[in-house]
């Protein structure tokens, strides 16, 4: 059972917010909370008994996981993506599937995991412009995940994820052409 509750809180400028507040547990212990604050009490009381509703009616994990590999396959078999997908992206995709990043959970993606496969691509004597090409293809198949196959899929982790790659030099941009006069 969810229990909603409503915080109440005083800003700098003497404004009042209210923080909805929802938590389940399960033995004692928290299994899930999720909050969100309103300018409104009306307002953030909606929203618990709403997402109070939906936890009762759907559980909490609502959304189905899977493996990045069964994820990108999902992502092949469907038509409409993959028939507007470019050459290089559908190459890139495929491979994707053979690399050890493929047996990771989807929902459980790390920024270790994203490391790992491109430090074994550029141990394979792939350059960092190519590798990127990787992260970029992978992480728009996983922005898909939610919205058309309803998998609940980690694709925030590439925000964290790139600057940390290109600090490393594992990922780069292109260097361009160089022109010989």
């Amino acid at each position: 059972m969810a229990s909603l509750s409503i915080e109440t809180r005083t800003l700098a400028n003497k404004e009042k917010r209210f923080k909805a507040v929802i938590i389940v547990k399960k033995k004692g212990a928290i299994i899930h909370r999720e909050s969100k604050t309103f300018k409104r009490k009306e307002l953030a009381r909606a929203w618990g008994k709403n997402i109070q509703n939906e936890l009762e009616e759907f559980g909490i994990n609502k959304h189905k996981t899977c493996s990045i590999g069964e994820l990108l396959d999902k992502f092949i078999d469907d038509r409409n993506l993959w028939d507007n997908t470019g050459r290089t992206k559908q190459y890139v995709i495929k491979m994707l599937r053979d690399c050890d990043i493929a047996s990771v959970q989807s929902e459980q993606l790390k920024t270790s995991d994203l490391i790992e496969h491109c430090k074994n691509r550029k141990a394979g004597g792939t350059k960092p412009q190519t590798i990127y090409h990787d992260i970029a293809y992978l992480r728009s198949v996983m922005k898909k995940a939610l919205p058309v196959f309803d998998v609940k899929a980690n694709f925030e982790i590439f925000e964290e994820a790139i600057p940390v790659l290109i600090d490393m030099k594992l990922v780069g941009k292109s260097e361009g052409v160089k022109q010989t006069v």
